[in-house]
């Protein structure tokens, strides 16, 4: 079919849009909406721009765009999103087309099918297009001869409008009842309803920028500015509190735990000092963690630990002290099992955790050194860890039900009452007086009778 051939009924597809305009409530001679915002950038003179907005969220973009320019920003805004260039395209188009409305039918139903005839990869929405379009849109280009055409829309703008695209739906529909493509008639009822349905979700926006505001709309964006201002002080403060507040809690952690604040960036060399310094738990209070946590560490960074028992044979004068460098494991422990010998004609010194014993008759009678029993050693160690703390908490502790049930078993017997006194004989102060009063907690019978006198 010949171009010339084909004719379109003005009255007929007029007829047919303007009832699809009034069916959703749309002025078919003002399909722009106004929105006047004050920019103070701009009062010399003014300017406008278009946009798509959503309908139901016409207020709050032209609150949010006045309160962008009373903030003084040149960037952001409502219309950030239309960042297709068809979309800019499309509305420039009807911009220009304002008071025409058979032109603007003419465009929209153009702008329709160019975004089907030019998207090969969605091949539904000309399955039931009627034949003939080419001419169709020839005959529409035609209608805009001295108006704005699409022809120069490069092919990759396939999208012009915010889409309401029911032609999946309809195609299906039309499959399934077996119905025949549509006739013309039908094809431009079709593009009147999408179109009108667009225009009824999304409304192309004429933005005023320059010294005129509007009041109502420039009173509520101020509003807002002050309620965020607000809010954004109270949150502020909240977090400088917070920070006032975590910064005390710091200094009374460091108070009981000085070392607290290094523990998550203590390196190899420091940690290794540490625990050659002191015993695992006083370690563990320094840094605020557990002494499970120091083994963990020492794990991780490869340190070599005292051995058990080392802080005892140091506070017994068995080793020296090593002052944060380490010894060699092999050679300590070997020095712990070489005995102490006391030279003839000197008398030995005693340490805290040895006693002095008197040796029998049929032997010299020279004092001999010997080592103090693994019950004593333990009463001492419990001792030392009781002192350290509260009442309430010897009760729940571990250090507490071995002392007890060491000195139970111990009373059975002589040999184990022995031990008990050495063990207050190598203690004084504090750490003899818990002992001394959990001694006396099972001391029935009264075999001791006078605890620090016999320790004496």
């Amino acid at each position: 079919m010949h171009r010339t051939e084909f004719k379109l009924n003005k009255e007929k597809v007029l007829s047919i849009w303007l009832d699809a305009f009034r069916g959703y409530g749309i002025d078919a001679n003002n399909l722009f909406e106004t929105a006047m915002v004050m920019d103070e950038k701009e009062i010399e003179g003014s300017r406008e721009l278009a946009a798509w907005w959503p309908r139901e969220q016409i207020r709050s973009n032209h609150v949010e765009l006045q309160k962008i320019l009373i903030k003084g920003q040149r960037w952001g805004g409502p219309d950030d999103h239309l960042e297709l260039k068809g979309f800019w395209l499309l509305l420039e188009s009807l911009y220009r087309l304002r008071g025409d409305v058979w032109r603007t039918v003419c465009f929209l139903m153009l702008a329709s099918m160019h975004q089907r005839t030019k998207r090969n990869r969605d091949p539904w929405g000309m399955k039931h297009a009627p034949a003939g379009l080419w001419q169709f849109e020839q005959a529409l280009q035609s209608e805009l001869e001295d108006g704005p055409s699409i022809d120069y829309i490069p092919h990759q703008y396939t999208r012009l409008m915010p889409e309401i695209n029911e032609d999946y739906t309809v195609t299906r529909s039309r499959e399934e009842a077996g119905a025949a493509p549509m006739d013309l008639e039908e094809w431009i009822g079709y593009l009147a309803l999408e179109s009108v349905k667009l225009l009824s979700a999304w409304a192309p926006m004429i933005l005023s920028y320059g010294d005129k505001q509007d009041p109502e709309i420039y009173a509520e964006a101020v509003e807002q500015l002050d309620i965020e201002k607000l809010e954004n002080q109270r949150r502020y403060d909240a977090a400088k509190e917070a920070q006032q507040r975590a910064q005390v809690e710091l200094e009374e952690r460091k108070q009981k735990h000085p070392k607290c604040d290094e523990w998550p960036t203590v390196t190899k060399e420091q940690l290794e000092a540490a625990v050659w310094s002191k015993t695992m738990t006083e370690v563990a209070k320094d840094y605020g963690v557990s002494d499970v946590m120091i083994g963990k560490r020492c794990r991780q960074l490869n340190i070599e630990r005292p051995p058990q028992g080392f802080w005892l044979s140091v506070d017994a004068g068995n080793l020296p002290h090593p002052h944060g460098k380490p010894y060699d494991v092999a050679q300590m422990k070997r020095q712990q099992e070489k005995p102490v010998t006391p030279a003839a004609n000197e008398e030995p010194v005693l340490s805290e955790r040895q006693v002095k014993v008197t040796a029998p008759r049929s032997s010299s009678p020279e004092p001999l050194i010997q080592e103090v029993p693994r019950r004593t050693s333990n009463l001492i160690r419990y001792a030392h860890e009781l002192a350290e703390q509260s009442e309430d908490q010897r009760q729940k502790s571990s250090a507490w039900r071995k002392a007890r049930s060491a000195i139970i078993n111990g009373l059975k017997d002589e040999s184990g009452r022995n031990e008990i006194q050495q063990a207050l004989a190598c203690i004084d102060g504090n750490r003899k007086a818990v002992l001394c009063e959990l001694v006396r907690q099972f001391d029935k019978n009264g075999e001791i009778t006078d605890l620090s006198e016999s320790a004496a």
